[in-house]
């Protein structure tokens, strides 16, 4: 079985938050009038079954970086947003992953 290495895991999941914090932004113009207090970002992951080793580290990699992003006064640019992040797990299944990514 191939896995990521720990610094390919905290790279990825650095890649997928910055993303995920600025996808928000793609498209506008100009800034909503009322900044939100909290930004909720998704994750599906595998964090059990056969992939459950890169879902957990990936898991664990975006929890720290919104924790150090939180711990530095939250998004700058939303006002000091903090990151709130919800885990799903697909169980390495790829059906229940997209049932999981509808909820």
């Amino acid at each position: 079985m191939r896995t990521l290495s720990s610094s390919k895991a905290w790279g990825f999941a650095a890649a997928l938050l910055a993303g995920a914090a600025f996808a928000p932004a793609a498209g506008h113009a100009q800034a909503p009038a009322q900044k939100p207090a909290e930004v909720t970002i998704g994750f599906v992951l595998p964090l059990s079954g056969g992939s459950a080793t890169i879902g957990n580290q990936t898991k664990m990699g975006a929890q720290v970086a919104a924790d150090q992003i939180n711990e530095s006064g939250g998004i700058a640019s939303m006002g000091g947003a903090k990151l709130k992040l919800i885990f799903a797990d697909s169980q390495s299944k790829p059906d229940i992953g997209a049932s999981e990514t509808e909820r």
